[in-house]
């Protein structure tokens, strides 16, 4: 393939606007590999070409796109019966930090003015980022703190609960006296929290900041239903006699087996349901949809709205999924709407000393302290950010 093409092709790739056409022949290039010089010479036109002028620093951009190279000089190979959004997380790595996004490279709707260049003013200590952290509730109502237990931690309904490595699973006891009882247990994330758990079924679940699952220890019915609040991601196990329901806010989702995400945060106004693989049910009121792979259905959280359920055919699905990636996506996103995803993984408030209606574009890692942040956004000249304590004020310089 002609370079200049694949070089238009990363270009549409990192600015969102590739077709799905475009993104399977870009991944299908980079299966082939390239010698080292081909691919310095495609990333380095195309950093100076997209790099924010502020940002773009000809020694650091060097090194960094010379050192991935040398890493990586054959990208690992792409299974091709996967979707785009499933490539492997080498392949995906290289190419996001070789164009830059590791150097916290923002696009703004508006050329950056000369202010605004000065560190983000904190009065006390920096927030630090959320981690791995949750509380499970047993159904006797007991609560265990499971950033810090770990092990065979209970055994109810028939299976015991292990907590290891950062993620919650259920295992079959055959001995136990209770294994015909129902229960129920709740694992709810706090905010600057997030978690993984694995449901009796196999069923692996994925929580973000300020998210609640409830569930049965054992599905023992002919469906098998949880019910959650905020937003998660499902890798499902299949079983075809047992559909497996997530009911939320009104809304029940219905698969067989499929991966997809749920946004359900109560500040947001909707449910998000963003399908990547199988094929899933959405019931909300009287409407019904059925997605297919690569599509999101958003509903209303307003009951008494008719046209409360519609289909968006496009979704970004990199955007979607990336807090499970441990990483901000923003995409024309208003600076409130970015605030309140800070808000839920570093637990801070945010006081707006002014009106702001600013969009951004950029992608940030969530292992970083909030004054980093917040430094990219201000770095652009229309904003300011102080600090006090656990309270962040946005102020709109004129």
């Amino acid at each position: 393939m002609d370079k200049e093409y694949i070089a238009q092709l990363l270009e549409l790739y990192f600015k969102d606007e590739a077709t799905h056409k475009q993104r399977e022949e870009l991944f299908d290039e980079l299966q082939k590999g390239y010698e080292t010089a081909e691919w310095e010479e495609l990333l380095m036109a195309l950093a100076k070409k997209t790099a924010c002028e502020k940002s773009y620093n000809p020694t650091d951009w060097e090194a960094t796109i010379r050192r991935i190279i040398q890493q990586q000089a054959k990208v690992v190979p792409i299974n091709k019966k996967r979707h785009w959004w499933r490539i492997p997380a080498a392949a995906a790595v290289f190419i996001f930090v070789a164009i830059g996004f590791s150097y916290w490279i923002f696009f703004h709707k508006k050329e950056p003015s000369q202010v605004g260049q000065k560190p983000v003013a904190a009065s006390h200590n920096d927030v630090l980022p959320g981690q791995d952290g949750a509380i499970l509730t047993l159904s006797s109502g007991r609560k265990i703190v499971l950033d810090s237990t770990m092990g065979n931690i209970a055994s109810e309904g028939g299976v015991k609960v292990i907590n290891k490595d950062g993620s919650v699973s259920y295992s079959p006891v055959t001995d136990d006296q209770n294994a015909h009882a129902t229960v129920y247990n709740i694992i709810n994330t706090p905010k600057k929290r997030q978690y993984q758990l694995m449901l009796a079924d196999g069923s692996k679940v994925w929580l973000n900041a300020a998210s609640s699952i409830r569930f049965p220890t054992a599905f023992k019915g002919k469906e098998r239903m949880v019910e959650v609040t905020g937003e998660a991601y499902f890798e499902v196990a299949r079983d075809a006699l047992k559909p497996f329901i997530v009911a939320v806010n009104g809304m029940k989702v219905e698969v067989l087996g499929t991966q997809f995400n749920i946004n359900a945060y109560g500040d947001e106004h909707t449910i998000k349901t963003t399908l990547l693989e199988g094929k899933v049910r959405i019931r909300k009121n009287e409407n019904t949809a059925v997605l297919e792979p690569g599509e999101q259905a958003i509903a209303t959280i307003n009951k008494s709205t008719s046209a409360n359920l519609t289909i968006d055919r496009s979704p970004n699905i990199n955007k979607i999924v990336a807090w499970k990636d441990n990483r901000f996506y923003f995409q024309d996103d208003n600076i409130k709407t970015i605030m309140r995803q800070l808000e839920r993984w570093y637990d801070v408030s945010v006081v707006y000393d002014s009106n702001i209606s600013t969009q951004y574009t950029g992608i940030i890692g969530r292992d970083e302290t909030i004054s980093k942040v917040l430094e990219m956004f201000q770095k652009l000249g229309d904003i300011k950010f102080t600090i006090e304590g656990t309270t962040i004020h946005v102020k709109k310089l004129k």
